[in-house]
């Protein structure tokens, strides 16, 4: 019985290993930027499968994302972060979403750092 007990940690230690291993990770540029849109697009990719970790910074925009390949693609991220409104990398937000944002997502807005004057940084 120990030795079932023991070869069972044994293969799930080195499964969880190797799943560690083909973790990639990818920058995209998104059009977050401020604190709801990170929480949006997290909540959009926190439960995905394949994808071990999503942060995003609103200062910069950019989504770093852990993921395994096998599992998912970077397009398919894209894809996920294009329909809950945001731009990823080259492909733009659903414009049917994005109308749907509140007006602090949009870009131009007055949390978009873009919009903010020079001397006002």
């Amino acid at each position: 019985m120990f030795f079932l007990i023991s070869f069972s940690l044994l293969i799930i230690s080195t499964f969880s290993a190797n799943a560690q291993k083909n973790l990639r990770i990818a920058e995209i540029k998104t059009s977050a930027i401020c604190a709801m849109c990170v929480k949006t697009i997290s909540d959009a990719l926190k439960f995905a499968k394949g994808i071990k970790k999503a942060e995003v910074d609103y200062l910069t925009g950019i989504l770093t994302v852990s993921y395994n390949p096998n599992k998912i693609s970077v397009e398919e991220i894209k894809q996920k972060v294009s329909a809950v409104g945001y731009d990823a990398d080259e492909i733009q937000a659903n414009e049917a979403v994005y109308n749907k944002l509140p007006a602090c997502c949009k870009k131009g807005s007055s949390c978009d750092p873009a919009h903010i004057k020079q001397d006002e940084r």
